[in-house]
């Protein structure tokens, strides 16, 4: 059985979300110490472990939302295939999923900025 080019996009959206998902519980749960590699890493956030810890909770959640978000947006543009050219619908996945990337990390740095 072959998966069309807008079936694949769809199960790329939620693999997507799914990874966005799981690795925001981590921070928001407090479970990632200050490390060069994983987590919300601004200035703020490397000023002491207190701050690193608040930052990195209030990026969780900015990501889980996303993921939240990316997931439901793109099962609706699914429920709505047919009447989408498949290029389009590949532009709109993108989209999607930079402009929730992207809004993660407003409402992260926003939020940071007045810690």
């Amino acid at each position: 059985m072959k998966l069309s080019s807008k079936t694949f996009i769809f199960f790329s959206a939620v693999v997507c979300s799914a990874l966005f998902a799981g690795l925001s519980i981590p921070l928001i749960n407090g479970k990632v110490p200050p490390n060069a590699f994983y987590g919300i890493r601004i200035p703020i956030a490397m000023e002491s472990e207190v701050l690193w810890y608040k930052v990195n909770h209030i990026g969780g959640k900015a990501l889980l939302y996303a993921a939240v978000f990316m997931l439901l947006s793109n099962l609706l543009l699914f429920i709505f295939r047919k009447k989408v050219k498949a290029s389009y619908y590949a532009g709109i996945f993108l989209t999607l999923v930079l402009a929730t990337v992207f809004l993660a990390t407003l409402i992260t740095h926003h939020h940071a900025s007045q810690l």
